[in-house]
C-alpha cells in the first residue's frame, strides 16, 4: 500500500487529506508562524517545518487509520488490511505514537541530548491537550506492528526527503518547561 492512502483528515463528504500533506500543511503553517512570532521559536525553520510535520505521524497505525468506517472500506479496497478493532484499540492516542517515535528518532538517528528530546516529545504529546498519554505496549515482533512502523518511517523519510533540514543539534533549552511551552503553542 502506498502511504499517500493514509488519511490524515476526513469532511463530511468521506473525502479524505492524505497524512502526509496534512504534516507538509502543518510544516508550511509552522514556518509561516514562525516568522510572525519569532521569539517562540526553538528551531531554525527547516528544522521547524520537519518536527511540526511530524506531529501527527501516530496517525499511520491501524489503531487510527479505523476510526473511520468510510476509510476503512476504501482503504479495504486499496489493499490495506486493517486488523479489526478490539478492546485495546479503545483510548489510543496518535499524539502519543507521534511522541513516542519521535523520541526514538530524535535521540538515535539525529543524536540530540535527552532534555531536549523531551522537551519536543512532550510537546508533541501535548498537540490536543492530553498529559501522560500511553498507548497499549507494541510487541515488536508482530507483523502489523513492525508494517505500521514501516508506514510510520516511510512518512518521515518523505517529509525529511521534501524538506530537506540541515542537520542540526538544539543546544540546552534554558529553561525546559518555558521552551516546552512555547514550542506547544506553537504546534497547537
Amino acid at each position: 500500500m502506498d502511504v499517500l492512502s493514509l488519511w490524515g483528515k476526513t469532511g463530511s463528504d468521506n473525502q479524505y487529506h492524505p497524512l502526509l500533506y496534512h504534516m507538509l500543511d502543518v510544516a508550511a503553517v509552522a514556518v509561516e508562524l514562525g516568522k510572525r512570532f519569532p521569539q517562540s521559536l526553538l528551531f531554525p525553520p527547516d528544522t521547524l517545518a520537519y518536527v511540526t510535520a511530524l506531529h501527527d505521524l501516530g496517525k499511520a497505525d491501524w489503531l487510527f487509520q479505523n476510526k473511520s468506517i468510510e476509510q476503512v472500506e476504501r482503504l479495504q479496497k486499496e489493499g490495506c488490511c486493517l486488523p479489526p478493532i478490539n478492546q485495546s484499540s479503545k483510548g489510543y492516542r496518535h499524539e502519543g505514537r507521534s511522541a513516542e517515535w519521535l523520541r526514538d528518532h530524535l535521540l538515535e538517528e539525529l543524536k540530540w541530548g535527552v532534555d531536549e528530546v523531551n522537551v519536543v516529545a512532550q510537546a508533541i504529546g501535548y498537540h490536543h491537550s492530553k498529559i501522560n498519554i500511553s498507548n497499549p505496549e507494541d510487541d515488536p515482533r508482530d507483523p502489523e506492528v513492525r508494517r505500521w512502523k514501516g508506514y510510520r518511517d516511510e512518512l518521515a523519510m518523505r517529509v525529511h526527503d521534501i524538506i530537506k533540514p540541515a542537520p542540526w543539534q538544539p543546544e540546552t533549552f534554558s529553561h525546559a518547561g518555558a521552551a516546552g511551552i512555547r514550542f506547544a503553542g506553537l504546534l497547537v
